[in-house]
């Protein structure tokens, strides 16, 4: 019986261990790594730019109403363009968080201040749209 209950515990902490419910981590590399029921309560705010960094295709595909696309591979100093308010809050994502995490650390080191990598769209709870 003992051994269940044991069993038990290590699964239930495992499942709630795992869980990235309101996490908000700076990094060293220069911007904060959110999880996405943070990224969400962020999106609802004014002023607010949801970068996704997947490629064209993709982002036609399906991506999170409201965001625009800048490809990964397109983000150097030419991205001032788009993101024109280096204080502003930019919410940055990916399909898993791979490139997003990328994006991330290249923006912060173009200087802008307040960028957070929110994963991927795959962690979205929200409505995807179509290009």
């Amino acid at each position: 019986m003992l051994k269940k209950i044991i069993i038990f515990m290590c699964i239930f902490l495992f499942f709630t261990g795992c869980s990235e419910r309101n996490v908000i981590e700076k990094t060293n590399a220069g911007y904060t790594h959110i999880s996405m029921d943070v990224a969400e309560e962020y999106m609802e705010e004014k002023n607010v730019i949801v970068v996704d960094v997947r490629t064209e295709e993709e982002y036609q595909e399906g991506h999170i109403k409201g965001a625009i696309n800048i490809p990964l591979h397109a983000i150097d100093g030419t991205v001032v363009g788009k993101l024109k308010d280096y204080q502003q809050k930019i919410l940055v994502y990916c399909e898993s968080g791979n490139r997003s995490i990328q994006a991330s650390a290249k923006l912060a080191a173009l200087g802008y201040k307040n960028i957070y990598e929110m994963g991927g769209l795959n962690q979205y709870h929200g409505e995807i749209v179509k290009s």
